[in-house]
């Protein structure tokens, strides 16, 4: 990809004195956008009324790091700075900024007509927190030809539950209801729930109110009764009151045991049409079976 410089900025850059500064333009998945600069003042660029503001202070002036190349390798760079009013701590632990698109250009901020010149383009990998400091890890988009993107030969399928994969229409399957006991902030009973037992295991709880509104989690157990246990903790506490949307589960199989069809895919959701996994492939157990042992079929 070739870069182009405007030419104002381009005699800058040859002028031997330049007063340069960094933007970064961070778009969180939830579509929330953030400017930060290296200047010792805040910054709007571009100079029209769709401008984003650019804050100064020391979310953004360790930027360091980037490095490019002509090859296949990937850019990268660290950032660090301290915790204040634009990046909360809480955000940053509920893995708001995880995964946010980020925009890194170089302008002249005392002619910012001048246009800029883009240092790098990417996401932000794990975003980290320790002691009233954070830290970013910033990943060009080169990093994602490191992926492995194959479908791997497994008895399980690995299409998402409601996926266009899938096919299963999730939504009308889904509960919603409100906490009546919370244990903790993973452990809590709802009320109104009369699924059967292990239906939503393995699903997803989106919150409606509360302080975890709007964030979701996966469902580790479901129980008899409407007790539910997350995969992980929620940040903030959960307490009676708080709503919620449970979304049905899947264990992914088609068949479990000696002939016996008694994976979700086909019991649950009666979408073995649409199964994803190589059930039939012989697996690790079929290796290591004794001498004369039948064949699992």
């Amino acid at each position: 990809m070739t870069k182009t410089v405007g030419a104002g900025l381009l005699t800058h850059l040859g002028s031997g004195t330049t007063t340069f500064a960094i933007l970064v333009k961070i778009t969180r998945p939830d579509g929330l956008i953030y400017g930060f600069t290296t200047h010792d003042r805040s910054l709007t660029y571009p100079l029209t009324s769709l401008g984003i503001v650019y804050n100064s202070g020391q979310e953004s002036q360790d930027l360091t790091d980037l490095t490019h190349s002509s090859d296949l390798e990937v850019d990268d760079a660290t950032a660090s700075g301290l915790i204040n009013n634009t990046i909360e701590e809480e955000e940053i632990e509920a893995g708001l900024w995880s995964g946010s698109k980020i925009n890194v250009y170089r302008v002249n901020w005392n002619n910012l007509a001048q246009g800029h010149e883009v240092l790098g383009a990417g996401e932000l990998g794990e975003v980290k927190f320790d002691s009233h400091k954070y830290s970013v890890e910033f990943m060009s988009r080169l990093h994602k030809l490191g992926r492995i993107i194959t479908r791997h030969y497994l008895p399980t399928c690995d299409a998402d539950l409601g996926n266009a994969r899938c096919k299963v229409n999730i939504e009308p399957l889904a509960v919603t209801s409100a906490v009546t006991t919370a244990t903790s902030n993973r452990i809590f009973t709802a009320s109104g729930v009369a699924s059967a037992a292990q239906y939503h295991t393995y699903g997803k709880l989106l919150w409606l109110t509360g302080l975890n509104a709007g964030r979701s989690m996966e469902v580790k157990e479901q129980l008899a009764g409407g007790v539910f246990e997350l995969q992980l903790t929620m940040y903030y506490a959960i307490t009676v009151g708080d709503t919620f949307k449970a979304y049905p589960g899947c264990n992914k199989l088609l068949r479990t045991g000696l002939n016996l069809y008694l994976g979700d895919c086909k019991v649950k959701f009666s979408n073995a049409v649409n199964f994803r996994g190589f059930d039939l492939v012989p697996g690790i157990d079929s290796m290591l079976r004794p001498a004369g042992a039948p064949l699992e079929q």
